[in-house]
């Protein structure tokens, strides 16, 4: 189970998500699969695996797999993200195996004419009954023109498995109040120093800090969706008391769950306030 990734749109070739959306915010997550976030206008801050930097139109970022990243939107913008197994486009898979991008950013605008078309395309397929092996060959294209511009490196895959596999931990076990960094990182083999390092280092929050993130926004689920008591919601999210929860909830949010519960009742939420969503990027 995935810790914080969905779609809100699902379609392509098989094992190829291709969908359009706008104003994205995103906590911090990660995944195997490989993933291109292409932005059509506008801004967005976006961080992956350490690097951040503010995309605007024709600009793309490379995910690879287990790479944490998170996007925020300061304004406005729309992108396309396109996320696909790492076996179904071999070519790229194979080129980047065991190997990292020294930078996941990409300026296409020297080529905007030829990105506007295949993005059209895209689009268009994806606004009907997508012709699979077209979509597949779209994004390829946008696949060579990254590695014409790629610079890779070697790298070990020991350590975004063990970061995914610990996300994967708490995300499990958040509601479990004695949830501790040791026993997280008994759970994925490694020591506690070397864990708490690594969610310093690559997803730039304590361990703590990310458990309680992971906790409010499985609160915030329940608040819009459930009808729980905050109290109880509070337990089932591993918080030890009320008066923990709703101080850690109010951080994140910016107002009390019961406040929270009343105002998103019904309307779409955002998992998290500005201030915690908030990172530094380059211009």
């Amino acid at each position: 189970m995935d810790p914080i990734y969905q779609n809100d749109f699902d379609k392509g070739a098989p094992g190829i998500r291709v969908f359009t959306s706008e104003n994205i915010r995103f906590f911090p997550h990660i995944h195997t699969q490989i993933e291109i976030f292409y932005v059509l206008d506008g801004e967005v801050d976006v961080m992956v695996d350490g690097h951040t930097k503010r995309l605007t139109k024709n600009e793309l970022c490379v995910v690879l797999s287990n790479n944490v990243h998170n996007f925020y939107t300061h304004s406005t913008n729309k992108h396309m993200t396109i996320v696909f197994e790492p076996e179904q486009i071999g070519a790229f898979s194979n080129a980047v195996y065991k190997k990292n991008l020294e930078d996941p950013f990409f300026d296409f605008n020297d080529i905007s004419d030829e990105m506007d078309f295949v993005i059209g395309r895209l689009k268009k397929e994806i606004a009907g009954e997508p012709n699979k092996t077209a979509v597949m060959g779209y994004v390829t294209v946008i696949l060579g023109r990254v590695l014409e511009r790629a610079r890779l490196y070697e790298c070990s895959d020991m350590r975004g498995y063990a970061l995914r596999e610990a996300m994967n931990y708490i995300q499990e076990n958040h509601g479990e109040a004695e949830l501790s960094l040791t026993a997280t990182a008994e759970a994925v083999e490694m020591s506690a120093g070397n864990l708490s390092r690594m969610f310093n280092s690559k997803i730039g929050m304590s361990f703590t800090e990310y458990v309680n993130k992971v906790r409010v926004n499985n609160a915030v689920k329940m608040l819009i969706n459930t009808t729980e008591s905050i109290t109880k919601i509070a337990y089932e999210c591993g918080f030890s008391c009320l008066r923990s929860f709703n101080r850690v909830f109010a951080k994140a949010q910016g107002m009390t769950p019961g406040e929270y519960r009343k105002r998103y009742t019904g309307k779409k939420q955002e998992l998290f306030s500005e201030e915690n969503c908030k990172f530094e990027a380059e211009n």
